[in-house]
């Protein structure tokens, strides 16, 4: 429950058990795979992961302001050990495409944060600069986690 927190901390629980999987999926799998197809794989596993944190955050219920801040410790978190993941398997560097990728990908659930941080007198341009693309019915879901109802 993202609302009922009282405090931000370090990362959550969650978020952990993600890196561990992570480093342990991508030792083993990096075993078995060359350099090349290891890399292909991160980038699929990326590819289809970081989308669904994007829908997720919308799917939450209202944020209060200290979740939104925990989630957006969690979602740094969780975009370092992404970028992490083809060293894991052995790789020597990480592909610069794939850390763009990665990056701009989880810039669009912090924007969410963000805009859900924002004051409600800025609510609308904030959105309108850190989403260019969304539409209004993302600009609902956001009033909604912000707590606003519609009408308002």
């Amino acid at each position: 429950n993202w609302a009922g927190l009282d405090s931000v901390g370090d990362q959550s629980e969650y978020v952990g058990a993600l890196q561990e999987m992570l480093i342990k999926s991508g030792q083993t799998i990096g075993g078995f795979l060359s350099p090349v197809n290891f890399q292909y794989f991160c980038e699929k596993l990326v590819a289809s992961f970081v989308p669904r944190i994007y829908a997720t955050v919308l799917q939450c219920k209202r944020l209060g302001e200290i979740g939104a801040q925990q989630l957006q410790v969690d979602l740094h978190a969780m975009q370092a050990y992404l970028l992490e993941l083809p060293t894991t398997g052995g790789l020597d560097k990480v592909d610069a495409s794939f850390s763009k990728y990665v990056t701009q990908e989880m810039g669009k659930s912090e924007a969410i944060l963000k805009i859900v941080l924002s004051p409600p007198h800025s609510l609308a341009e904030t959105f309108s600069t850190l989403l260019p693309g969304a539409n209004v019915m993302d600009f609902g879901r956001i009033l909604e986690l912000k707590g606003i109802k519609r009408q308002e």
